[in-house]
């Protein structure tokens, strides 16, 4: 290995450039790493007591998440229609969100939805005519949300249910003035998705859905940059995981922190912050991970 940076977007997802190189020509170079994720619970109680009136401007920085793009496409008769529809119903954030959950389910549920092919590609403009995968649900479902004129957005996500290696997983962001950025995954349909539930793996911009048109091994409306893309330059050959096995990552919890052991999550954050902030992620690298996380928070518990 070359070298290793770490670095945030402007998103806030967490990359790692990565130069990886061998001394012997043609040797495979077989790259593996363990990424430890430190969440906390929101806290969701009463939200279905509350009102969320439709501002008359969203935050700047939800803007990107009302276009229209390639993958989420929902300036179409069809899911316009349905858009014009719910914000007729209220002017309520929350009851128009829960408003496009149920238009969304009543069509993948239904049995003529049900009995149709598998679409060959998965923008939204194909997925509320034909079923298809996760990604698909995620385009669709996030482009009723902006037809409706809510801020919505697409992340990868590693799911905890999955108890097998996965590839990659898709849910939905909708944006509630006062609460932040709520998760729904239209797949499981699951509304109110805790942090630990779904580790978001990347935020979709509106630039990457525009570039998620198809390409090589990946479908037309997979996020772009969500999976293995291959440069101009063929440098990545072989991609295992994403072709000839299932999947390639497998997510499991590692150390419950419960309401009664809030004060101990609160010191190993703080920690896990210092480490970060020192580079102490790229020293783990060198020794093994399980047992330096396990020395943090014990020495956090003492």
């Amino acid at each position: 290995m070359n070298s290793v940076e770490l670095e945030l977007d402007e998103l806030g997802n967490h990359i790692v450039r990565m130069k990886v190189a061998s001394e012997i020509e043609g040797e495979i170079v077989r790259l593996q790493w363990r990424a430890y994720v430190l969440v906390g619970d929101r806290d969701l109680s009463g939200i279905h007591e509350r009102t969320f009136p439709f501002p008359n401007e969203w935050p700047d920085e939800t803007l990107q998440w009302l276009e229209s793009t390639h993958s989420v496409d929902w300036k179409t008769d069809e899911i316009q229609a349905i858009g014009d529809e719910i914000r007729n119903e209220t002017n309520d954030v929350f009851q128009a969100l829960g408003g496009c959950y149920m238009k969304f389910r009543a069509i993948v549920l239904s049995p003529q939805y049900q009995s149709t092919e598998i679409a060959d590609s998965c923008v939204a403009s194909d997925a509320i005519e034909r079923r298809g995968f996760c990604t698909s649900n995620a385009n669709l479902f996030c482009s009723i949300l902006r037809s409706s004129g809510i801020p919505a957005r697409v992340c990868s996500a590693l799911p905890a249910w999955s108890r097998d290696p996965f590839q990659m997983h898709y849910i939905v962001q909708a944006y509630l003035p006062g609460i932040g950025w709520y998760s729904v995954d239209p797949t499981t349909m699951e509304m109110g998705l805790q942090p630990h539930n779904q580790i978001i793996d990347y935020v979709v911009s509106a630039e990457d859905e525009n570039r998620s048109k198809s390409r090589n091994h990946v479908a037309g409306g997979v996020p772009y940059h969500t999976a293995v893309e291959l440069g101009g330059d063929g440098a990545i050959e072989d991609f295992a995981g994403l072709i000839r096995n299932i999947g390639d990552h497998h997510i499991k919890l590692f150390n419950p922190f419960y309401n009664s052991h809030l004060r101990l999550f609160h010191l190993a954050q703080a920690q896990w912050e210092r480490c970060v902030a020192s580079g102490f992620e790229l020293k783990l690298m060198v020794e093994d991970p399980d047992e330096a996380i396990v020395r943090i928070l014990e020495t956090q518990s003492e």
